[in-house]
């Protein structure tokens, strides 16, 4: 590596090539960014005091040597930002000189043959500068039109924020400040890193940097680990056959919705909920499990074909679709990893859409429980984080329901009794736009092939808001009106939709009922209850309230299973025997104590494996509530200092394996790594797994193990297993 500080014109008046790689962002200064780099140049260039102004770092990977061309190519890792934007100052500056030439500044040619262009060049190493995608088309049409006679105009492919920008500089560039635009130029210093190819890593120095330009999001940070550390060719395959297709997914909702993609991801790949700014630390010591990249960057790629099922509607199932748009309405995002699982697997054919429909239908009805129970939420992304893995995947739905109504205290799904009393009293009108809004799509669309958009109406109060009521509303309330009205007032029996609220208004109720565009034209279904009444009164209230809670009871149903069902997904009680450690050798003991803190972090992030007390042997068994298979792990202390988690086949054991071998490259692809297959010919269980050099007499070790042992565990139940099941 080789750094020091250079002037900025000098750099790019050099015979090199500048190629921004395929990983980094697009270019994306705005107008705030170019206004602050063209006031410094314009102020440094009027200043007599300031002979140099430092605008920042550029890190560069030097491919002498590694691509053959008769010019010096270096590949920008960062720095993109203020070079793309001094180009464009500098052809916005030679733009104005062959319109308005000034002897005091170089000519305009000179300036495009200096820092944009190598005049020696043809074809592609004729720019200095190389960008990505429409980036690099909008970049160069620019450079040649400066000296064309016939200009090529911008088009809709052109790159907004480049072609933004360069007619931004053409705007602020005037015969008051030009030369002082040229003189401030001239004093633009950077500091340059020079990286040499197969020495320096590119990613740790480009962590490690402050960057002086717009802050990179999480997925940029994501990405450019992913691909900084490929040759070319890798990083254009992964790029464009996987991550452009990803980035594409999320190019309309921003990096903000990706982040959470990726913390979603994570969620599902490791049974544990990142905080946001841990999503780029927690996704490299995660990929550090992937063997290949690639199947890394695949893996990604298909959770985020999922994630678009559920955040933008792209499930081409109509009935599926419905159903994901519905739950999607509510706004509980903390439902996403539960449901990328739940894809995973209907994907994979082992879930039904029936079933899948039948979960995101209780689903919503365990959220809005909930919600009209005003029960704290703070929890709900751990209660999702962990769903997945206390459901019977030979049973989905019904392990689900009886999950459902076998939690307590604030994870409890409210039932009937509780529900409907709490819906009677709720402020309805009060709630978040989002819930309020769903709330009424599903009072009035429920079981309805043609559908109201609700979005279209505003919510009435039937019994006026006004707290001076008409003398008309005092009477048909009768002599407690003010206490009726406080109580009632925004509750679901008193409100309805109504396209005419203006008109309604504070009128009386049978002035609301029978005027044009009133309850009784009313094509709404939710005031069609209210065609025939003669009044609205107290007594009127709670009956339509009472009717719409007996529609609420159907809408958001509470599960209606047999107490045996609930009793067989009952968390058992362990009565296991305590072990006596006075028998225990050191080895044994030291066993012992490893069991003991896998078994508490089992505890704290596993409620799918049935697993036993700690014990003081070398080997540990976990359970997955079938006979079919179980997963044994090892530790070795003594002879070898390994660990190791094998997934065991019990039943028709080498059948079997055998067809499951035959899906190996699909089974390592999911699972990110080779494993070790052992057809146990002369045994009677086969194993499919993999080992692990690690010192565990080094408790320093522990965490490490612990974490690999569980995660390859809890990927070869969530992998294998379903196939296990399906060819019994």
């Amino acid at each position: 590596m080789d750094a020091g500080k250079q002037n900025l014109l000098n750099f790019l008046g050099q015979n090199q090539q500048l190629s921004i790689p395929i990983y980094q962002r697009k270019y994306s200064w705005t107008d705030k960014e170019c206004n602050q780099l063209f006031e410094d140049v314009v102020r440094v260039g009027n200043s007599t005091d300031e002979q140099n102004h430092f605008i920042g770092s550029i890190v560069y990977m030097n491919q002498k040597g590694h691509i053959a061309s008769p010019i010096n190519k270096l590949m920008i890792i960062d720095g993109q930002q203020r070079i793309t934007t001094i180009s464009l100052l500098v052809s916005a500056l030679s733009d104005y000189l062959f319109k308005n030439p000034n002897e005091n500044i170089m000519n305009p040619y000179n300036l495009i043959n200096y820092y944009l262009i190598n005049d020696k060049e043809t074809g592609e190493l004729k720019y200095k500068l190389i960008l990505t995608d429409d980036d690099k088309v909008t970049l160069k049409k620019i450079i040649d039109n400066l000296t064309a006679e016939d200009k090529i105009p911008f088009d809709e492919d052109d790159s907004i924020r480049v072609k933004e920008n360069y007619e931004y500089f053409k705007r602020r560039i005037n015969d008051d400040n030009v030369e002082l635009i040229y003189q401030g130029l001239n004093k633009l210093l950077i500091i340059f890193v020079a990286l040499e190819h197969n020495i320096d890593n590119p990613q740790l120095i480009f962590e490690s940097l402050n960057s002086t330009g717009l802050e990179l999001s999480q997925a940029d940070l994501i990405r450019n680990y992913i691909l900084m550390g490929l040759d070319p060719e890798q990083q254009e395959n992964l790029y464009t056959t996987y991550w452009q297709k990803i980035e594409k997914t999320f190019e309309e909702s921003g990096s903000l919705l990706f982040d959470k993609f990726i913390r979603d991801y994570l969620t599902v790949r490791t049974d544990k909920v990142p905080t946001f700014r841990n999503i780029y630390r927690d996704f490299k010591k995660y990929s550090r499990e992937y063997e290949n990249i690639e199947l890394l960057v695949k893996d990604v790629f298909k959770f985020s074909k999922y994630f678009s099922c559920i955040a933008f509607g792209s499930e081409q199932n109509a009935k599926l679709k419905e159903a994901l748009d519905s739950l999607s309405n509510m706004g509980y995002d903390v439902t996403y990893p539960f449901l990328l699982h739940l894809y995973k697997d209907y994907d994979a054919e082992l879930l039904s859409a029936d079933e899948f429909i039948e979960i995101i239908r209780y689903t919503e009805s365990y959220l809005l429980r909930r919600l009209i129970c005003n029960i704290p939420t703070p929890s709900l992304n751990k209660t999702f984080a962990k769903m997945y893995n206390e459901l019977d995947t030979e049973n989905y739905s019904e392990s689900y329901q009886a999950r459902l109504v076998l939690k307590e205290n604030y994870q409890r799904m409210p039932k009937n009794r509780e529900f409907g009393r709490n819906f009677r009293e709720r402020d309805i009108y009060n709630l978040k736009g989002k819930n309020k809004e769903y709330i009424f799509d599903k009072f009035e669309n429920w079981n309805s092939k043609e559908k109201t958009p609700v979005e279209a109406y505003t919510i009435e109060h039937i019994m006026p808001q006004n707290p001076n009521l008409s003398q008309e509303w005092r009477d048909c309330l009768g002599p407690n009106w003010e206490e009726i009205q406080k109580t009632y007032l925004h509750t679901i029996g008193n409100l309805t939709l109504t396209g005419y609220n203006p008109e309604l208004s504070d009128r009386p109720f049978q002035e609301k009922r029978d005027m044009e565009g009133g309850f009784r034209q009313s094509a709404i279904r939710l005031n069609v209850y209210l065609h025939d009444l003669e009044t609205w009164n107290e007594t009127e209230i709670k009956k339509r309230t009472n009717h719409l809670i007996e529609k609420a009871f159907k809408i958001w149903k509470y599960p209606e299973i047999s107490q045996e069902v609930i009793d067989k997904y009952a968390p058992k009680e362990d009565t296991s025997p305590e072990i006596d450690e006075s028998d225990l050798t050191s080895v044994e003991k030291l066993r012992l104590e490893y069991w003991t803190e896998f078994n508490k972090y089992l505890n704290e992030n596993d409620d799918l494996f049935v697993y036993p007390i700690p014990n003081k042997d070398n080997w540990y068994s976990l359970f997955m509530k079938t006979g079919l298979a179980h997963i044994e792990l090892t530790i070795s202390l003594v002879q070898k200092n390994t660990i190791n988690a094998h997934f065991r086949i019990k039943k028709n054991s080498n059948e079997i394996f055998d067809q499951l071998y035959s899906q190996k490259d699909t089974i390592e692809s999911e699972i990110g790594m080779e494993l070790e297959w052992d057809k146990g010919e002369n045994k009677k269980i086969s194993k499919i797994g993999k080992t692990l050099d690690i010192d565990i007499n080094d408790k320093y070790n522990w965490e490490k193990a612990i974490e690999w042992q569980y995660g390859l565990a809890a990927k070869l139940r969530n992998v294998i297993l379903p196939k296990v099941k399906d060819l019994n």
